[in-house]
């Protein structure tokens, strides 16, 4: 076993050991990154990978001979000779920092008259700032002057492209860990307003246009400091070389982070502006709230918003509901609400025709406060589908909240279920294919192309489309093992594929994912039946097990429910369910308008009228 270090060796922190070392957080998390500084982090997996460092390793590091790019051979204003860009990074030069402290390293001390060092640091500082300064206007004066040319190389009507990177939050407690991914999300919903300008996560697949524009890579660490005090740095980057192009640091109070954003938006809207394809006036509000603590309330909420469930989304709806009664004119909250309700109806059981209207009164709030919206226009666009039936007013939603954030995969993932319920395939699964290209990594997107290229596949009778289904299910499931939603559509695309086996395998693992005892035991004894009495035996028995679940299990709502009856070839029972799905407006039953199971049913004068309600063919 390994000797374990003395805890008199040990500093914790980034903070900790940029006091060590006399630098700033910033100097020394560049210097770990480039120069190879000892910096240990705790083991993979953990919520909170502390990081720390040894006093003795520090101390050798410092000691050793220096070498070429290393701390010691920096300059006097503390920043790396620059190398020469890539020519993919070409367009965007590097901004040098205005206020970095000299970084020479530790130095041993000797003696002067104590009067002298504070004159010749005064002196130093002087030096360093009028220099950083005359460097700072004469590159920004270059750089104006080149903008027309560098201008051109944008493909037209397009800005840079900027991946949003990691947003560390540096010794944060788990009563504020949501700083980091709350600002992020708010920086990203700022820079979208600027003209031009796309924000996309940083897995997102490259988008097809040539040639490209300008690639960036965003990234930030957040840490609080002693005081209610709030440090964040902004780092530019370029995408593919990580070169650093610009950076910013700020400090706050924890009372002036609504400020902070506003400043942090603006000061990248100005190094961008030479580069955009509109030249423009700010975009932003001068701030969203004027109240700190809404403001917290509303970043705590979209943290919990970010993973719906039991527990989340009730969450996210009182930190929301709380924004809004402190500050009744910050439109995001109101949109946070629109989302969460939506939501609740699945994790929190709330029911439909109490959380619809307020689903629609919280977007029409949103968007009446805010005219760029995307969230409100996309969260109305569904709940007017899915509650309303009004298809064509849904499909002018969506193309509007896509039109305000074409990099935002939400919209295109709601607008699949649309373009289904439409029966255009093609589209459903385009839409669905550039929702998962923007967020390759997220929930939902890969959830509605599994369920289009399986409406697809049952349409066409093309076995390629259903094969597409399960191989994206279960690429899915392989992420996000505990999301329910791309289990069931998994069983479904085996089912429809005759993969009748694999499909109840498939139905046990969801079982076992949610860890409902009695839906394993039911399940492993249906196997049984599917083996010995075939498929529609199997179907019916998930139809009698589901129908009493109705309300406390996901999985067997009404339109499942109804699904596994007509599967079983019981119409009766089938269009009774749907009867009663479309009575109590459930969200899911404009469901049956495109799902083959309800083939059979087409013909039915009953099945023809509830399709006459549910899709009336105009608003």
């Amino acid at each position: 076993m390994a000797e374990v270090p003395p805890r008199s060796d040990r500093i914790d922190g980034w903070k900790g050991i940029a006091d060590y070392l006399d630098r700033d957080v910033t100097t020394v998390i560049r210097w770990a990154k480039l120069h190879g500084l000892p910096v240990n982090r705790g083991p993979e997996g953990s919520p909170r990978r502390a990081v720390f460092a040894l006093k003795s390793e520090i101390d050798a590091w410092v000691a050793a001979p220096a070498s070429p790019g290393s701390p010691a051979t920096e300059n006097g204003h503390g920043a790396t000779a620059e190398p020469q860009s890539s020519a993919s990074d070409s367009t965007l030069p590097r901004e040098p920092s205005p206020s970095r402290a000299a970084n020479t390293g530790p130095q041993p001390k000797t003696q002067s008259p104590r009067w002298l060092k504070p004159v010749l640091y005064s002196a130093a500082a002087a030096v360093v700032a009028l220099l950083a300064w005359a460097g700072w206007r004469f590159l920004e004066t270059r750089l104006l002057l080149h903008a027309p040319r560098l201008a051109e190389l944008q493909p037209s009507g397009q800005g840079p492209v900027i991946f949003r990177g990691s947003f560390a939050c540096v010794a944060c407690s788990s009563d504020n860990s949501w700083l980091a991914s709350g600002i992020a999300d708010q920086l990203a919903s700022d820079l979208i307003r600027i003209p031009g300008v796309h924000v996309r996560a940083l897995d997102a697949a490259p988008a097809q246009s040539a040639p490209e524009p300008v690639k960036l890579l965003l990234t930030a660490t957040v840490a609080p400091e002693e005081g209610s005090k709030i440090a964040v740095t902004i780092f530019l980057a370029g995408s593919d070389t990580h070169e650093q192009l610009w950076s910013r640091h700020y400090e706050t109070l924890a009372t002036g982070l609504p400020v902070l954003e506003f400043d942090i938006a603006n000061d990248i809207f100005r190094y961008l502006k030479p580069y955009l394809p509109t030249r423009d006036t700010t975009p932003f509000k001068e701030v969203w709230t004027r109240d700190p603590v809404a403001y917290a309330l509303y970043l705590r909420g979209r943290d919990h918003l970010a993973y719906p469930g039991p527990k989340n989304t009730p969450a996210a709806i009182r930190e929301f509901s709380e924004a809004v009664h402190r500050d009744p004119g910050f439109a995001a909250p109101y949109g946070g609400l629109a989302h969460a309700y939506l939501f609740a109806t699945l994790d929190a059981r709330m029911p439909v025709r109490e959380a619809m209207p307020l689903v629609k009164a919280n977007a029409l709030r949103e968007i009446e406060l805010d005219g760029f919206a995307p969230e409100g226009h996309a969260v109305l666009a569904f709940e007017e589908l899915a509650f309303e039936y009004k298809w064509q007013s849904a499909e002018r939603e969506f193309q509007r909240a896509i039109a305000l954030n074409p990099d935002n995969p939400l919209a295109y993932e709601w607008y699949v279920w649309l373009l289904m319920g439409e029966r255009r395939w093609g589209e459903a699964v385009s839409q669905a294919e550039i929702s998962v290209s923007l967020d390759p990594n997220g929930l939902r997107g890969p959830f509605a192309l599994a369920m289009a290229e399986m409406a697809k596949g049952d349409a066409t009778v093309n076995p390629d489309d259903l094969a597409a289904a399960v191989t994206t299910g279960r690429k899915a499931i392989q992420r996000h093992p505990d999301y329910i939603s791309s289990r069931d559509a998994l069983v479904y695309a085996l089912w429809k594929s005759h993969q009748y086996k694999a499909a109840a395998e498939e139905n046990l693992s969801m079982a076992e994912a949610m860890q409902d005892p009695a839906a394993i035991s039911f399940k492993r004894s249906a196997k049984s039946i599917l083996a010995a009495k075939g498929p529609a035996p199997y179907a019916l028995a998930m139809a009698h097990f589901c129908e009493p679940r109705f309300g406390a299990d996901y999985t067997c709502e009404l339109e499942d429910t109804a699904i596994w009856y007509a599967l079983g070839g019981d119409a009766e029972n089938a269009i009774r369910l749907l009867n009663e799905s479309v009575s109590l407006q459930d969200p899911s039953s404009f469901m049956m308008t495109f799902d083959s199971a309800f083939d059979p049913l087409r013909s039915d004068p009953r099945f023809q009228r509830l399709m006459a309600e549910i899709h009336p063919g105009s608003d």
